[in-house]
């Protein structure tokens, strides 16, 4: 077996698996603040327990994308369409534990060091990384490379990345103002509270006994009160 993959091609397929790993992200992102009730989303824990399970989701969902597809089709959608296969030394479909050992280790692994894992594919004789060396795989050709192919699936995945990106911008941002409106009426309402608590307070007390009016004493209490409330 020698008709190994090269750098740049792999680096093309890479490309297209991330704008595929973005969109995903994107999407959850979209889903999560779509969903999520704004009562959660106000507190300052809740907003960052949304951001860790989006973090921590999109890098399982992607681990578990790049495995199955390996498994099943011999390569991620972005390999598959750039004309590779990811394979043992029999040219085999790598094993599920296999290739969920590759991505979930081996390519964080291979980022160690500004990518340098990756990068020795370009010095390797059979043009493997880190991540190949450790689970024993290869990536080979199948068949010659489409630029064509390959500058319209990039297009269309940008274009997905933007169109989710647009309406998670929306969302979250339609999602901002409607907390802040429920952040104005609370404190309203707040507001109100007190001052009925100190209506009834003065009520319930009468005039002191200089013989202040009742709404002067109010007025008084009210705003001394909300001040240190507020």
């Amino acid at each position: 077996m020698s008709n190994y993959s090269s750098f740049g091609k792999r680096l093309g397929g890479y490309i297209l698996d991330l704008l595929i790993s973005l969109s995903g992200s994107l999407f959850l992102i979209y889903v999560v603040f779509a969903f999520f009730e704004n009562d959660f989303l106000m507190m300052e824990k809740g907003l960052l327990w949304v951001l860790f399970y989006v973090v921590f989701i999109s890098f399982f969902v992607n681990v578990c994308y790049l495995s199955f597809t390996t498994y099943y089709f011999g390569g991620s959608i972005g390999k598959l369409l750039m004309g590779m296969k990811v394979c043992d030394g029999r040219g085999r479909n790598l094993s599920m534990k296999m290739s969920f050992f590759r991505y979930l280790v081996g390519y964080p692994l291979a980022k160690i060091l500004f990518g340098f894992g990756f990068l020795w594919v370009i010095k390797d004789e059979r043009k493997q990384g880190f991540h190949d060396k450790m689970t024993g795989s290869f990536v080979v050709n199948t068949g010659e490379l489409g630029v064509v192919r390959f500058f319209a699936s990039f297009l269309i995945l940008v274009l997905m990345v933007i169109f989710f990106s647009t309406q998670s911008y929306y969302v979250f941002k339609s999602r901002s103002i409607g907390m802040q409106i429920t952040w104005q009426i609370q404190d309203h309402v707040k507001r109100f509270e007190l001052f009925f608590d100190q209506i009834r307070e003065v009520i319930e007390e009468g005039k002191d006994g200089e013989g202040e009016e009742l709404k002067d004493v109010v007025e008084y209490k009210f705003s001394d009160d909300v001040e240190k409330e507020l």
